[in-house]
């Protein structure tokens, strides 16, 4: 079987870029992938889903709140977020733009995504 190997293709958002990294229609057995830009001053959606996932920071720090409890995040830090938990990331680190890469499992891909909970 060929490796899938894919460069940076990016959307913009009013919250920064994103991109699917590895896809559904990739064919993935276990996760998909994904990277997105968090602006300064901005956040990523507000959501809660019925999965866990995994998010490293590339670049950037800020604050990630779960469940309204607040968590200092920086480059170089992975984050494992449970399911059934109310979060969001907020790029409030003062570094400019926060790159980060998120793991989630194939699930989220085949329900259509997270569930937004608000608008922040």
């Amino acid at each position: 079987m060929e490796p899938v190997i894919r460069n940076f293709r990016s959307i913009y958002t009013p919250e920064g870029r994103a991109a699917h990294l590895i896809a559904l229609d990739d064919n993935p057995p276990t996760c998909t992938m994904s990277y997105s830009e968090i602006y300064p001053g901005k956040t990523s959606t507000h959501h809660t889903h019925p999965w866990e996932h995994e998010v490293y920071i590339l670049k950037g720090s800020g604050t990630l709140v779960c469940d309204g409890k607040e968590y200092p995040v920086k480059e170089g830090d992975a984050i494992f977020i449970r399911e059934d938990v109310d979060h969001y990331t907020l790029n409030n680190g003062g570094q400019g733009v926060m790159r980060r890469i998120e793991i989630n499992p194939l699930i989220a891909a085949q329900s259509g995504g997270p569930g937004a909970v608000s608008s922040i």
